[in-house]
């Protein structure tokens, strides 16, 4: 009799511990997947985030492409133009009144500028123009990309110069100085829609110079949308409100 309680009660401690160990297993078994689950959701996080960057870098580079083509552009016009070449001959400046085709000054506009929100504020001072000339408009496909650019010219506000040869031009369509203003816009479109993924503004002050040979002077101002400014060489002073309503300088 002893023996038989002896024996059973033996039994008893053996069967928890299986219960345990299939516990035991099952809890390990749940961390592992939670922690499977975690690296697959990082890993994916990982490469939406590179592909961003990616498409944002692409998006920036087609930016700054679009304002060296459109400088290359414009120096070819500018040098070609016959009003420059009798204003050279006879020692004025050469103009852009050729490329100009802006509303009157002044004219509300929405401005890009360094530190600043895209269209965040106006400027009444015609520094953007809501109407411009455009220079050159390119698509071309990056991968699963379709990216497009477009350079547009507008002239900067020359009503408040009072030396000749800017004395009384207030029209936005005739330039005394030599100084417009150019913006290159890119879009990146995942292939075959038109919904915009990335998108990216340059934009330069240029003055047309005529020396041994027509050459044009760009002071670069650029923003790369939600990330901030990027400094080059030729970077001189920001665009932004302030700067543009007493003239744009190089």
């Amino acid at each position: 009799m002893n023996s038989m309680l002896f024996q059973r009660y033996s039994e008893r401690p053996a069967r928890s511990n299986r219960g345990a160990v299939l516990i035991t297993a099952l809890l390990l078994l749940a961390m592992i997947t939670a922690l499977g689950l975690f690296s697959a959701t990082r890993a994916s996080m990982e490469q939406r985030i590179s592909t961003n960057i990616r498409d944002n870098a692409n998006i920036f580079f087609a930016a700054e492409g679009g304002i060296h083509h459109g400088l290359q552009v414009l120096k070819n016009l500018f040098a070609a133009d016959t009003t420059n070449k009798v204003n050279i001959a006879m020692g004025q400046p050469p103009v852009w009144s050729f490329l100009l085709n802006g509303a009157t000054l002044p004219a509300a506009s929405n401005y890009y500028c360094q530190g600043c929100d895209t269209g965040a504020g106006t400027v009444t001072s015609g520094a953007w123009l809501t109407s411009g000339t455009q220079v050159v408009s390119r698509t071309f496909t990056q991968g699963n990309l379709d990216i497009s650019y477009t350079v547009t010219a507008w002239n900067n506000d020359e009503s408040s110069n009072t030396t000749a040869p800017c004395t009384g031009v207030t029209s936005a369509t005739t330039d005394c100085d030599s100084i417009i203003y150019v913006r290159s816009e890119a879009y990146a479109y995942v292939a075959g829609t038109t919904d915009a993924l990335a998108y990216a503004v340059q934009e330069v002050t240029v003055n047309g110079n005529a020396g041994n040979s027509i050459g044009l002077i760009s002071g670069l101002s650029q923003e790369f949308a939600n990330e901030g400014k990027t400094s080059t060489a030729v970077d001189v002073n920001e665009i932004d409100a302030g700067s543009l309503a007493g003239g744009a300088t190089i």
